[in-house]
């Protein structure tokens, strides 16, 4: 009699074996990852809504929480991915030759573009330094400069000089503003 035959077959060595409290315990997992993912900021949004140790907290279970799910679903965790992120944007994160190419000819030209701004003496500014900034050149501290050393010298204080700014950018709107008032007023006529 052969033993061989009587010996049940081994499972293959990758795959771990079944066991019923392993189960439980990642089901336990899944099912407390999807209710930390609603929990957690329903938690930090109850009065009194405060940033503290506590919400900060039930930020990080609710991005372990995350993790979690994540990692449950596609089986990459949020980590895998930030990791794939990062390594495809060493290649410049474009798919082909020809796009890395075309990426490389566009940064290039931008930069020549800036450096021709700055040999003309152009300030590039955004939206939010335009309106900042108003229709001040890029000079004006030196003229601001100049005009408060000119004030010292008179005599005047720093209140007299803080006053006369203030004086000049109020006179500046209601300018403004007659000159719309104005405007408006001739083409109604």
């Amino acid at each position: 009699m052969s033993t061989a035959n009587s010996d049940p077959p081994m499972p293959p060595p990758h795959v771990p074996p079944s066991d019923p409290s392993l189960e439980q315990y990642h089901r336990l997992m899944s099912r407390l990852s999807l209710a930390g993912l609603v929990v957690c900021p329903a938690i930090a949004l109850l009065p009194p809504r405060k940033l503290d140790v506590y919400t900060f907290g039930l930020g990080m279970l609710w991005i372990g929480s995350a993790n979690t799910v994540a990692r449950n679903y596609s089986g990459l965790s949020l980590w895998d991915r930030l990791g794939r992120n990062m390594e495809s944007s060493d290649t410049g994160g474009m798919p082909t030759e020809r796009a890395r190419e075309v990426q490389r000819r566009l940064r290039e030209e931008r930069l020549r573009g800036r450096e021709e701004q700055e040999k003309k003496g152009e300030e590039r500014r955004g939206l939010l330094g335009r309106i900042w900034m108003g229709g001040e050149g890029a000079d004006w501290k030196e003229k601001r400069m100049e005009e408060e050393r000119k004030a010292l010298e008179e005599g005047k204080g720093y209140s007299d000089v803080i006053m006369d700014q203030i004086r000049e950018v109020w006179k500046g709107e209601a300018q403004q503003v007659e000159e719309e008032v104005k405007g408006g007023g001739e083409k109604e006529a």
